[in-house]
């Protein structure tokens, strides 16, 4: 996944060096072109709003055992 991301930060930046450096946030402000920055934004917003229900499962369980989230009990 992160070679996958590079690579699509690199086509932003048009420099792999720069996208190993910058956040997918940050692109926007340092990249010549805005459009291709707020596209990777916003697939990872919609990342982000898919895996919400997963995460909030696990979250629930991580309140009730706290370190112990693992444990086979």
């Amino acid at each position: 996944m992160d070679k996958l991301k590079t690579k699509l930060k690199s086509m932003v930046l048009g420099d792999e060096r720069k996208a190993r450096v910058y956040e997918v946030e940050e692109l926007a402000e340092v990249s010549p072109s805005k459009g291709k920055a707020y596209i990777l934004m916003m697939l990872k917003l919609i990342r982000n709003a898919i895996l919400l229900p997963f995460a909030l499962g696990y979250a629930g369980k991580l309140k009730e055992n706290g370190i112990y989230l693992y444990s086979s009990s």
